[in-house]
């Protein structure tokens, strides 16, 4: 192992472990990805943007990113926005286990999926509405942006084809669906 010295050791490993992905003199090995560190030192929007400084990472891919609550309750606010006529307190999610969020460095974009259901607090036009399977979003979000935008679908079965990257797709590990009503 090549000695840092004293003064800079912590420094020199930092910079080691984000340049070339040392590890401090013992080697990982993992099929999972690597922890996450912050794209930017510029302020973030609500959600702190993500990614990798892992040189193993495909040129191509997208990482998987774990959801805060505070982006939870971000998606449900864009969602409720993106319904006719729904108050804010008539929707609850998104739904445990539904929700997925990534960042796709190719393009810049965050993609997240989520499905909710109708509040205790619903009124019965709004059950009925979300009943027919209108209980999911597609949301995309720029790098440089804070503001999600949400595709609204009137059936359960996220995401389309084509609808969301296939690079995306694969960080999350899911298929895209047949959206056909």
């Amino acid at each position: 192992m090549v000695g840092f010295g004293r003064a800079g050791s912590a420094a020199a490993l930092a910079a080691c472990v984000l340049a070339a992905g040392c590890s401090g003199g013992h080697t990982q090995h993992s099929s999972t990805r690597p922890a996450p560190v912050a794209l930017s030192s510029a302020p973030t929007p609500s959600v702190a943007p993500y990614v990798t400084a892992s040189p193993t990472l495909p040129d191509g891919e997208a990482i998987n990113l774990p959801a805060s609550p505070q982006l939870r309750a971000e998606l449900r606010s864009v969602y409720v926005a993106a319904l006719r006529n729904v108050r804010p307190d008539e929707i609850a999610g998104p739904r445990r286990g539904t929700l997925y969020y990534a960042f796709y460095p190719r393009t810049g974009m965050y993609w997240a999926i989520a499905w909710f259901d109708p509040s205790p607090n619903a009124s019965y036009k709004t059950q009925v509405e979300l009943q027919d399977g209108m209980t999911g979003a597609v949301f995309t979000r720029g790098a440089g942006t804070d503001v999600w935008r949400a595709s609204v679908h009137e059936r359960a079965n996220l995401p389309c084809p084509g609808e969301v990257p296939r690079a995306v797709l694969r960080a999350w590990a899911i298929h895209a669906q047949s959206c056909t009503i």
